[in-house]
C-alpha cells in the first residue's frame, strides 16, 4: 500500500513540474515516448519473450509518437499537447508491475549496452559535430541525415501537418514518424541537434535483440547470439575492395568503400543503413517483432502475440512503408505455404486480431498513395555482370552459409529460405518505389532470414569450433569499411551558416518558404526549420513528386538564380519569404547580379559570404 502511495505522490509531482518547467517536460517526455508504455504493456502481458527491453523501446515509441500526432491533428502541435500526452502516458504507470529481472534480462541488458556504446562512439565525431570552423555531418549521415533534420526542425517550427520541407506546398509522404519522435522530444529544449545522436544509438541495439528473439524462437541460444552478430554487423566482400586499395598504394582516407553505386559492389552494408536511414532504425526491429509474435501467436494459440502483431504492423506504417508492406508478404508467404486451407478456416477465429492493422492504418492511408509508378526491374538498372555473382559479391558469406544451412537442414529451414527468397526475388519485379533504386532495401529484409539461417548454420558446425571465428569475422568484415567512413570529417555548415541558420529560426515567420539552391545542405531549413522552394531533388524524387514536377521547379529555381525578370517570376509562383544567398548560390548561379537588378528583394542579413534578402510585397 506504501509503494502504490508513494507511486502516486512521484507521479503527480512529475506531472505538476512538468507544466511548469521545459527540462521537466523534457524528462517527462523521456519516459513517455522511450520507456513506460512499451514497459507497461510487455511486463502486463508478455512477461515471457524475448528481447524485451528492445520491445520495451519499440512499443513506446511507436504507440505515443502515434498518440501525439492524433491529438496534435485534433489540438494543434505545441508544447500544451505535449503536457497531455505526458499525463495520458504516465498516468497508466501506477498499474504497472514489478518487473522480473532475470540472468535473461541481465544479459540482454548487457548487449544492449555494449550495441549502444558502440554506435555513440561511433557516430559522436560524425554526426553534427563541432570541430571548431565547422560542423561536420560525415561517413554514413553525410547525404541523408540532411533530410532528416529538415523534418525534425520544420515540424518544431509550425510545419504540421507536415508538408515537404524541400517542396513546399506539398504534403509529406515520407515515412516520417522517427522524425516526428525526435522532434517531440526536442520541442521543450529548444534547438538540440545532436540529440538525433543519442537517439540513433538508443533505437540501434534493437534490431540485433529482435533478430536474436527470433532465432532463439526457431533455434538454440548459441544460433541466436549469431545470427544476431550477422543480422547487424556482416555483409559481403567490400572488405576486399578496401583491402586492395590498401595493399596496392591506393588508399584514400577521404574515400568511402562502403559501396560503389556504379560499379559490382553497390549494394550499401546494413550497419550503413543502421546508422543513416532513420526510419530502418524502428522499422526493422518492428518487422521482425510483428513476425516473431505472428508465428508465436499462430503456433501456440495465443490470440494476445496475434494481436500484438497486428498491431505492431498497423503501428509501423508512417514508421517505415517498406517494412509494414513486408510483414504482410511475410504473413501471405506462411499462411499459403505452411498452413492448409483446411487449417486456415478452423484458426480463422484466431487469427482474426490481426485484423486490427486495418483500423491502424486509416490515420496513414495517405502513406500508401506516395505516387509510385511501375519501373523497371532492379536488377536491368543496378546489377552490374550476372545476377549470381552480383548477390554472392554484396551478400557475401552469410549468402553462403545460408544455402549451407538449407542442404544441412536446420530448424524451420523450409520458412526462413522462403522468405529470403521472395524478398530477393522483388528486385526481379518491376520496380514500384518512387525512386527504383529504394528497391534495394529489399535485400535489407532478406538479410533477416538470410542472418537466421547463417547463424543456425555456424551452430551446426559447433564440433569445429575454431572455424566459428574465422566465418564470423570474414561475414563482418565489411564493419571495418563503414568505421573508416565514418572517421571521415566532410562538412555540413560552417559558422558562419550555422549562425545564419539560427538567425532564421529567431527572426523569419514560421512556415516561411525561402528560395535557395536545390542543394544538399542548407541552413534555412536544416538549421532554420523554414520550408524551400526546392531542396536536393532526389529527395522529392523519392518521396513520390512527379518528374515533371521536379524539373519544373529545378528549371524555375535556376532561371530565378540568374534572371531578375525570372526571380520576380518565381517569387510570385511559389510565394517566396525570403531569398537566400550563400556559398552554393553564388557558385552556381548569376545571384548577385540578380539581386542587384531587383527591386524587390530588401537585404536584411549579412555575414561573411551569406545574404538573406526578405522579398517585398
Amino acid at each position: 500500500m506504501f509503494s502504490h502511495h508513494l507511486k502516486i505522490v512521484l507521479l503527480a509531482t512529475l506531472l505538476i513540474i512538468s507544466t511548469l518547467s521545459n527540462t521537466a517536460l523534457f524528462i517527462s517526455l523521456l519516459l513517455s515516448t522511450i520507456f513506460v508504455p512499451g514497459y507497461l504493456i510487455v511486463e502486463r502481458y508478455f512477461r515471457d519473450v524475448s528481447g524485451k527491453l528492445a520491445l520495451y523501446i519499440l512499443m513506446s515509441v511507436l504507440v505515443s509518437t502515434q498518440l501525439i500526432f492524433l491529438l496534435s491533428l485534433l489540438m494543434g502541435y505545441s508544447l500544451a499537447t505535449l503536457k497531455i500526452s505526458v499525463f495520458m502516458l504516465l498516468l497508466p504507470a501506477l498499474l504497472a508491475k514489478r518487473p522480473e529481472i532475470t540472468r535473461k534480462e541481465v544479459v540482454e541488458g548487457a548487449v544492449f549496452l555494449i550495441l549502444f556504446l558502440f554506435s555513440f562512439a561511433l557516430l559522436y565525431h560524425s554526426l553534427w559535430y563541432d570541430k571548431g570552423d565547422y560542423i561536420v555531418l560525415t561517413g554514413s549521415n553525410w547525404q541523408d541525415t540532411p533530410y532528416h533534420y529538415e523534418i525534425v526542425e520544420s515540424i518544431n517550427n509550425g510545419n504540421f501537418p507536415p508538408q515537404e520541407p524541400s517542396f513546399a506546398g506539398r504534403p509529406l509522404r515520407y515515412h516520417y514518424f522517427v522524425g516526428l519522435h525526435t522532434a517531440i522530444l526536442e520541442k521543450p529544449l529548444g534547438y538540440q541537434p545532436r540529440l538525433m545522436l543519442y537517439l540513433n544509438s538508443l533505437f540501434f541495439p534493437l534490431f540485433f535483440l529482435s533478430v536474436y528473439a527470433l532465432t532463439l524462437k526457431v533455434s538454440s541460444r548459441t544460433a541466436a547470439l549469431y545470427s544476431g552478430i550477422i543480422a547487424v554487423f556482416g555483409w559481403g566482400f567490400t572488405y576486399l575492395w578496401l583491402f586492395d586499395a590498401i595493399l596496392s598504394g591506393t588508399f584514400d582516407p577521404k574515400q568511402s568503400y562502403v559501396m560503389d553505386y556504379d560499379g559490382l559492389l553497390n549494394l550499401p552494408p546494413i550497419l550503413d543503413n543502421l546508422l543513416q536511414q532513420r526510419p530502418l532504425l524502428v522499422g526493422l526491429p518492428g518487422l521482425v517483432f510483428a513476425i516473431y509474435f505472428f508465428i508465436s501467436g499462430y503456433e501456440e494459440k495465443k490470440r494476445n502475440h496475434i494481436l500484438l502483431s497486428g498491431i505492431i504492423t498497423g503501428l509501423l506504417l508512417p514508421f517505415h512503408v517498406l517494412s509494414t508492406f513486408s510483414i504482410l508478404v511475410f504473413i501471405a508467404i506462411y499462411l499459403s505455404a505452411f498452413v492448409g486451407l483446411h487449417d486456415l478456416k478452423k484458426e480463422l477465429r484466431l487469427l482474426l486480431p490481426f485484423a486490427v492493422f486495418v483500423l491502424l492504418f486509416i490515420p496513414h492511408l495517405g502513406f500508401l498513395s506516395s505516387g509510385a509508378e511501375f519501373k523497371k526491374p532492379w536488377v536491368i538498372e543496378y546489377v552490374r555482370g550476372n545476377f549470381v555473382l552480383h548477390y554472392l559479391a554484396n551478400l557475401g558469406l552469410p549468402l553462403i552459409m545460408a544455402l549451407a544451412a538449407m542442404v544441412v537442414k536446420v530448424e524451420r529451414w523450409k520458412l526462413m529460405a522462403l522468405w529470403m527468397t521472395v524478398m530477393l526475388l522483388f528486385s526481379f519485379l518491376p520496380s514500384f518505389t518512387p525512386n527504383p533504386w529504394d528497391m534495394y532495401k529489399f535485400f535489407l529484409i532478406a538479410w533477416i532470414p538470410l542472418s537466421v539461417l547463417s547463424g543456425q548454420f555456424l551452430a551446426t558446425i559447433r564440433r569445429f569450433r575454431i572455424v566459428i571465428p574465422v566465418l564470423l569475422v570474414l561475414s563482418t568484415l565489411s564493419t571495418l569499411n563503414v568505421v573508416l567512413w565514418n572517421l571521415t570529417d566532410y562538412g555540413a555548415a560552417s559558422k558562419d551558416e550555422l549562425q545564419a541558420g539560427m538567425w532564421v529560426r529567431e527572426n523569419t515567420p514560421e512556415k516561411a518558404v525561402f528560395l535557395t539552391w536545390p542543394s544538399i545542405h542548407s541552413p534555412p531549413t536544416m538549421i532554420g526549420g523554414r520550408l524551400r522552394v526546392l531542396g536536393y531533388a532526389n529527395w522529392a524524387y523519392g518521396h513520390g513528386v512527379k518528374v515533371d514536377k521536379i524539373w519544373e521547379r529545378v528549371e524555375d529555381v535556376k532561371a530565378a538564380f540568374n534572371n531578375p525578370d525570372d526571380m520576380d517570376r518565381v517569387l510570385e509562383k511559389y510565394g517566396v519569404d525570403y531569398v537566400y544567398v550563400g556559398i552554393e548560390e553564388i557558385y552556381n548561379s548569376r545571384i548577385l547580379n540578380v539581386v542587384r537588378n531587383s527591386t524587390r528583394l530588401q537585404l536584411v542579413y549579412k555575414e561573411g559570404w551569406i545574404r538573406i534578402y526578405e522579398v517585398i510585397r
